[in-house]
């Protein structure tokens, strides 16, 4: 009997389990409701609003009104909030008139409907806000930190601080209130990459978590760092430096960096906010994908969303239209060297030399031979050490370069042509370009692997 007893719950549970794994929200006559697996309307579409089913819950929208329903369809918070947050650690914020409080999963008000704002909770701490003043509760509700500041960040970081505003004055403290950086900066970013940006007297700088300014205050705008660089502005002029300050690619001629780079790229814009034209540059500064979009995102796995003549669609590391499959190389965008650089460098240049230049760009080296020939490939795996690449011998180095198809090779010859390389000879297998007197030749294999000779004949 009790075997028995087990095998029906077991039944019984099964497609509860199924179903609410599956749940997918749908839409029709501008209302939104939810189907299984199969297509079949299983909540009927009659919400605003209708997101994910996260734990068995889904927050839902109907009449201006917000609260959680499960995979049935019932509302197991009411539907009756002016708005609501998806939970976090197991409690939601909500608001009603105005004030803000926390649900747990079955509706149960744990934390008074009572503060003027709030953020969610993270690692058992939430910043709420009273009178004016924020401060820090727990999920008993009980206040941790007084209410004293003006403004506090989300959340503590994974370095167990988190930036506040007192009297004005920006600084960090950690979990236990001490103050990490003191309160004397104007304004302040959270940390990127172990730099966080500051301002200060109308200047943007970067500091540590001690507090060491590592990158001077002296910046009229500064972005965050990402993939080691950071853009920053000086006297209308945008750049890049390095976590040394260091000007990784020089001012350029445009008026705004749009976002920090992702995947190897940033965008960046030409003209006024208002109706400003975007286009991509690598980490070399060179640009990419044409300034010609009126609207341009982050690159996220290998796609980008844009807007060109009032239509927003996607585009791939090389201004290629995408559709919403599209699946990116698992290599993804990787910054080019200058050939010609490289080639002065082999040539007049030390191993250690070498290797600098590769790192400064960030490129790495897979081979090299007795010979002088040094392979380029850009899976971003750095296979030698500086004592296996030699000087290149007298007579002239190979060096050869991979790419993924004819329009990254494509873009390389743009760029070549940008350096001031003349004379460009193509032919399915081989190619000339000539500059200060030196030729340079190439060779191409299945438009996948390009080698750069040096020598004053044919290879």
């Amino acid at each position: 009997m009790n075997r028995l007893t087990l095998v029906l719950c077991f039944l019984l549970n099964l497609p509860v389990v199924i179903h609410a794994q599956e749940l997918r929200s749908f839409y029709k006559n501008n209302k939104w409701g939810y189907t299984d697996k199969s297509g079949n309307a299983v909540i009927p579409a009659e919400y605003e609003e209708a997101e994910k089913f996260k734990e068995g819950l889904a927050r839902v929208k109907l009449d201006k009104k917000y609260g959680f329903i499960n995979e049935k369809g019932k509302a197991i918070i009411p539907i009756k909030y002016d708005f609501a947050w998806e939970f976090s650690e197991g409690l939601a914020r909500v608001k009603l008139n105005d004030k803000q409080g926390f649900l747990d999963t079955k509706g149960k008000v744990i934390i008074p409907i009572k503060y003027e704002d709030a953020r969610d909770f993270a690692d058992g701490l939430a910043p709420v806000y009273l009178n004016g003043k924020c401060g820090y509760i727990d999920k008993t509700g009980n206040v941790v930190y007084p209410f004293k500041y003006d403004y506090s960040a989300r959340w503590f970081s994974n370095t167990g601080i988190t930036k506040v505003r007192l009297n004005g004055k920006w600084g960090y403290i950690d979990k236990t209130e001490k103050e990490i950086i003191p309160f004397k900066y104007d304004d302040m970013d959270d940390f990127h990459e172990g730099l966080a940006k500051v301002k200060l007297n109308d200047k943007w700088g970067f500091i540590d978590s001690s507090d060491t300014a590592i990158i001077p205050i002296q910046y009229d705008q500064a972005g965050y760092f990402a993939d080691g660089i950071a853009s920053v502005e000086l006297h209308g002029n945008v750049g890049f430096i390095d976590k040394t300050g260091k000007l990784m690619i020089d001012w350029m001629n445009y008026d705004d960096v749009a976002d920090e780079f992702s995947e190897g790229l940033a965008a960046v814009r030409k003209g006024n906010s208002s109706d400003g034209k975007y286009g991509y540059i690598d980490k070399l500064g060179y640009l990419v994908v044409p300034v010609q979009y009126d609207k341009a995102r982050p690159f996220s796995q290998g796609k980008a969303e844009v807007k060109r003549f009032g239509r927003n669609f996607s585009i791939d590391y090389y201004g290629k239209e995408v559709d919403g499959n599209y699946k990116a190389s698992s290599i993804g965008y990787q910054p080019e060297m200058n050939p010609f650089e490289v080639v002065k460098q082999v040539r007049n240049g030390s191993a250690r030399d070498l290797l600098a230049y590769t790192q400064k760009y960030g490129a790495n080296y897979t081979s090299a031979s007795k010979d002088g020939v040094v392979e380029y490939t850009a899976n971003g795996a750095l296979a030698v050490g500086p004592e296996t690449i030699v000087d290149s011998p007298k007579d002239g180095v190979v060096v050869t370069f991979k790419f993924r198809d004819s329009d990254h090779r494509r873009i390389y010859m743009d760029k070549l042509k940008d350096e001031g390389f003349e004379g460009i000879e193509l032919s399915q297998v081989s190619a000339r370009v000539r500059k200060d007197g030196v030729d340079i030749w190439f060779i191409i294999g299945q438009f996948s692997k390009h080698t750069w000779v040096i020598s004053k004949t044919s290879p």
